[in-house]
């Protein structure tokens, strides 16, 4: 598969914007999405088979809200349990060489995403520890995708717009990763 999925979204059938972006790409051929919060409620990860798709994938999205200026709690728990059973398991090299992304969405503005904003750092410092373990796993991140200020959707119907056509540039047409 090209594209594999990891949805960390605790609440995906009440999102707004997660679940528009998931909607924008359905029905296309080589992306796979993993609802990690609804297959494993009580976050009792299959790390072994989730290892097996992460293998099979060519490009590996974790797609989550900004909680805390983090990950939701399913999706640390699935990277403590699988990233774990890579690094010290039979195949650390498993996802050597493989595209990872993050498409995340925040509900400031991006300006507040900033050095001088008043969250005082970018994405990518708050997400550090993501990149950076799939960087020490082997894997080529690329930029995050943020969707920014959707706690304003329901007023500015461009937020949601602009998000769903960024994203599905993302997929559109499928990259092939060799």
């Amino acid at each position: 598969m090209e594209n594999l999925i990891i949805l960390g979204h605790p609440s995906i059938e009440t999102s707004v914007v997660n679940k528009a972006l998931l909607s924008s790409i359905e029905g296309q051929k080589n992306i796979e999405v993993r609802n990690i919060a609804k297959l494993y409620p009580s976050l009792n990860i299959d790390a072994a088979k989730e290892r097996a798709l992460l293998g099979e994938a060519k490009r590996i999205v974790f797609q989550f809200p900004l909680y805390w200026f983090s990950v939701p709690a399913a999706l640390k728990a699935y990277m403590d349990a699988v990233f774990t059973g890579i690094l010290f398991g039979d195949t650390p090299k498993l996802v050597a060489g493989k595209k990872f992304k993050i498409v995340v969405s925040a509900g400031s503005p991006k300006s507040k995403y900033t050095k001088d904003g008043r969250n005082g750092h970018d994405l990518d410092e708050y997400l550090i520890s993501v990149l950076h373990s799939a960087k020490y796993l082997g894997m080529e991140t690329e930029e995050i995708y943020g969707v920014y200020d959707t706690m304003n959707v329901a007023n500015d119907a461009s937020i949601l717009e602009n998000g769903i056509k960024g994203y599905k540039e993302l997929f559109n047409p499928y990259p092939t990763f060799s």
